[in-house]
């Protein structure tokens, strides 16, 4: 069972109540209280800041206020003393003054009156009978205090009991005690004032005892007057004992003010002393505080100083920062103006990110990295070396179908204003080459607002080729010409033909020179037969997209769940005539899936797949010759070692703009692989293909 708190421990705990008025007042109490501090005041003050309290000033004590008032109570309480012990002394001489003459008036009455019952024969009051009452009343007198003797005795305190430190209940029940023995005196008076009414009677009486009387009448009225006297003596000896208690408990009450005043006096001294050593330990506090606080400002004043001087570096850093990046801008703009005047092909390089199949085999080390603030750069480690490339753009394995076809967009535009332009995917199996070029199909994705965000580069080119067509609707007429085949197993398939055994068995030839598209004449390479379709809406192409990507072949193998085994190449022919003047003009736009070149180690690819392996690396071979060859600026370039060489004559050896995207694998696993697709293309970035020019068009 825990013992009560001492009264040090409530005034500690009172005190820091005060000191910290936001916090719970039963919380500060558990705090002072505890057995950690011990009743240290400046452990506890520490103890409750740490803990989240804010001490406030206005809980400090003034001592000088404190005392003074003190002093002006102690005051009050002497001059009240002085004035009740005044009436008091007034109340008693007045007391004493009509008792002594009362009582020797009654003494001459009773002699007077013995000596009137002697000459009628009766027998008055003894004389020794007189003398015991007499005694009696002396001492009631002597019970009550006189004010010279009890001048600490007769006071009543009309101070706030919170200031005395005694019991407010106690206080009250003292008061309503002294009011009780006020009435009480009162009573005592009223009770006096009656016996002397009856001792004028008695005077009286007697008075009349002087003239002879030998009446019976008179001695019956004598023997009445002895019989009312001697009730009188009971009367007054009855109420001198009423007065000799009330002087006891008159007494008592005079020695409860005396204690109460003594321990107001005590519990002010206490205090005193208490609010002294708080001022003290406060002011010591307060100096401390300051000098802290002095220390804390010098030291910011230093600060801010010093992050001036930062913030002006960091302002002429980023100054620095923003020119230097607005000359790589610039520099890389005139870069490109040079690389379009001479024709090189762009090339940009996408990372994909580590994928389900590479995961599950535990490969999750990856060789790429891409330098900060460098979106042109990439670096692949294996474990002989580590090599940078540089391309015209970089895109990591965060980036989005979005991002790969903004800057594709201008290349696109032009299709529109009468250039050729070729944008091919090339890479190893499995690297993100269709994704890249067209996309999840509907099928593949959870609804059409996640197939729209995942949209390739084919699909997005074809409503912008559209968008620009209707901006232009005005001056000119546009139409829209399509074709789809792929080269499978260097057979060259139209995705277009509807007649199975056509789609099959026929193999038709590529040829050089002027071919009828529409209305119009347009050189280049073609193939002879294919099926050409007129468009008149992007929808309509997307719809005979998917009925060419349905015959398109495809199979699975170890290093990719949908691998394509052919190259797909899908070609719009633009055909513009301008409202106004009647010139004609055509751009030809060549979008190219290549097939990823394959190691049959990793692919595990047996029989028929075994075959389309070897025949995809062989075309994909001849690509790389040729690509060699256009770089060393070799005087024959062998194109018709491989059809899909052959067809891209016109693009790669010719006026057109080539785009060329180069994606890669992160996996260490494919480090061999990332490395020859991306040395494949820097060569393909360093070819000259001279200056793009508009096509003219010749009517049929």
């Amino acid at each position: 069972m825990a013992s009560s708190p001492t009264r040090e421990d409530t005034d500690l705990i009172e005190y820091f109540i005060n000191l910290f008025p936001g916090m719970d007042p039963g919380f500060v109490s558990d705090v002072a209280t505890s057995e950690d501090v011990s009743g240290d005041k400046e452990k506890i003050h520490e103890l409750l800041v740490s803990m989240g309290g804010v001490p406030t000033e206005q809980n400090f004590v003034d001592v000088d206020d404190v005392e003074e008032d003190l002093i002006e109570d102690m005051e009050e309480v002497q001059d009240f003393i002085m004035e009740s012990n005044e009436h008091v002394a007034n109340l008693m001489a007045n007391l004493e003054a009509t008792n002594t003459t009362d009582i020797e008036q009654v003494r001459e009455d009773i002699k007077k009156g013995e000596i009137m019952l002697k000459k009628e024969g009766i027998h008055p009051i003894s004389k020794e009978s007189l003398d015991f009452m007499i005694r009696e009343a002396n001492e009631v007198l002597s019970c009550v205090p006189r004010p010279e003797e009890q001048m600490e005795q007769s006071i009543h305190v009309d101070i706030p009991v919170e200031r005395t430190g005694a019991d407010p209940a106690e206080v009250t029940r003292l008061r309503e005690q002294l009011k009780k023995e006020q009435r009480e005196k009162q009573e005592l008076q009223r009770q006096l004032d009656a016996a002397m009414n009856e001792r004028d009677s008695l005077v009286s009486a007697t008075q009349g005892l002087d003239k002879p009387r030998a009446t019976s009448a008179s001695s019956i009225a004598l023997k009445d007057a002895n019989k009312k006297l001697r009730a009188d003596e009971e009367q007054a000896t009855k109420n001198l004992e009423s007065a000799k208690a009330y002087a006891n408990s008159l007494k008592e009450e005079n020695d409860n003010l005396r204690d109460a005043l003594i321990t107001f006096i005590t519990h002010a001294k206490r205090t005193i002393s208490r609010v002294r050593e708080n001022s003290a330990a406060a002011k010591a506090g307060l100096e401390e505080e300051m000098t802290r606080s002095k220390a804390d400002f010098e030291t910011c004043f230093t600060t801010i100083g010093k992050l001036k001087q930062t913030e002006m570096m960091e302002k002429l850093y980023k100054k620095m920062e923003r020119m230097y990046r607005e000359e790589v801008a610039l520099r890389k703009q005139y870069y490109n103006t040079i690389q379009e005047l001479r024709g090189n092909i762009r090339v940009f390089a996408r990372v994909r990110p580590l994928i389900g199949l590479e995961l599950a085999k535990g490969n999750t080390e990856t060789c790429t990295n891409y330098p900060k603030d460098e979106p042109e750069m990439l670096t692949v480690t294996d474990t002989r070396s580590t090599k940078k490339y540089t391309f015209n753009k970089v895109y990591g394995p965060t980036s989005t179908q979005e991002d790969i076809f903004v800057d594709t967009l201008p290349l696109i535009d032009s299709v529109v204003d009468g250039y050729n332009v070729c944008v091919f995917a090339y890479g190893q199996t499995g690297s993100g080459k269709s994704f890249t070029m067209e996309g999840p199909s509907l099928e593949e994705v959870s609804n059409e607002a996640e197939f729209l965000k995942l949209r390739g580069v084919n699909r997005r080119a074809i409503d912008r080729l559209y968008s620009i067509i209707q901006e232009r609707s005005d001056a000119e007429e546009v139409t829209v010409y399509l074709s789809v085949l792929e080269i499978y197993c260097e057979k060259i398939r139209d995705l277009l033909q509807t007649n199975k055994k056509l789609l099959e068995n026929a193999d038709p030839k590529i040829r050089v020179g002027l071919h009828p598209v529409g209305e119009f004449e347009v050189p280049g390479n073609y193939v002879e037969g294919l099926v050409q379709k007129q468009v008149n809406s992007a929808n309509e192409i997307v719809t005979l997209l998917d009925q060419a990507k349905a015959s398109r072949k495809e199979g699975k193998t170890d290093m990719n769940a949908h691998s394509s085994r052919s190259h797909m190449i899908l070609t719009l022919v633009v055909c513009c005539k301008n409202v106004a003047t009647g010139a004609q003009s055509f751009g030809k736009l060549n979008l190219i899936d290549l097939a990823g070149s394959e190691r049959l180690a990793k692919t595990n690819a047996t029989g028929q797949q075994a075959v389309e392996a070897k025949n995809i690396n062989n075309s994909l071979s001849c690509l790389g010759k040729v690509i060699y060859d256009l770089q060393a600026g070799s005087s024959f370039v062998n194109y018709r070692d491989s059809k899909l060489t052959h067809l891209l004559q016109d693009s790669l050896g010719g006026s057109s703009k080539v785009l060329m995207f180069a994606n890669c694998s992160p996996a260490a696993s494919n480090s061999g692989e990332t490395k020859n697709t991306l040395e494949m293309a820097s060569r393909a970035m360093k070819c000259s293909l001279g200056q793009a020019s508009k096509n003219k068009v010749k009517s049929k």
